[in-house]
């Protein structure tokens, strides 16, 4: 059916109305099926097509989060700054936002990591806030200001979601360690990374960033 729609989109003249949102779409399942070369090209079909409709902002939020898996972190961070642009206030920027950060961060720079992190932390969407949270926190981790760090941890208002629990906990832990590092708190900060299933949960540049700390 995939394959049929390709084609239909590819002879149709004058091309059809929702063409974008279908392009989308599709770029979507070969995303979710693991192709991800023929999710990025459909992606910048989208975004380098004539159409200027809602499906702008979300072809760009996927194909930055495909560019930063491949560690084109320049790329993500462009693609991510264009979900701003076309889709000011919606939940995409919100959460855009966090993995503007996250390109920084990946990029060892956790200063202007937590500027995006910050203006994250600060969106309405309740996610796309517990993650900016996270993300200051953890850049106050990587600069040894552990009592911002604390400070954070103690006000910030977290989802719910069990990985951001996770997340929150392991700060914790290592922050327990740092001030009085037992071996008791060692092996618990060992289990809270354990908790963030070997720290997959943090993406893969904050986890090895947060097992690196813990062992310290």
């Amino acid at each position: 059916a995939a394959r049929a729609l390709r084609k239909a989109l590819a002879a149709a003249e004058p091309p059809h109305p929702s063409a974008a949102a279908m392009r989308v779409a599709l770029a979507n399942l070969d995303a979710a099926a693991g192709r991800t070369r023929a999710a990025a090209l459909g992606y910048k079909q989208v975004l380098d097509g004539p159409e200027n409709g809602p499906e702008l902002a979300p072809a760009a939020y996927n194909l930055g989060l495909l560019e930063l898996a491949a560690g084109d972190r320049n790329g993500a961070r462009a693609r991510f700054l264009e979900v701003l642009d076309r889709g000011p206030g919606s939940r995409l920027a919100d959460v855009a936002r966090g993995w503007l950060g996250r390109t920084y961060l990946d990029g060892d720079d956790p200063a202007a990591a937590r500027q995006w992190f910050r203006t994250a932390a600060d969106a309405k969407t309740k996610e796309a806030a517990s993650a900016g949270a996270l993300g200051v926190c953890l850049c106050d981790l990587l600069t040894g200001d552990d009592d911002a760090a604390r400070e954070r941890l103690a006000d910030a208002k977290f989802s719910t979601r069990e990985a951001h629990a996770a997340v929150a906990g392991c700060f914790t832990a290592l922050l327990r360690y740092r001030a009085a590092p037992t071996d008791s708190r060692r092996e618990l900060l060992l289990a809270s990374l354990s908790a963030c299933d070997d720290a997959r949960r943090l993406g893969p540049g904050e986890g090895h960033v947060i097992a690196d700390l813990a062992l310290e």
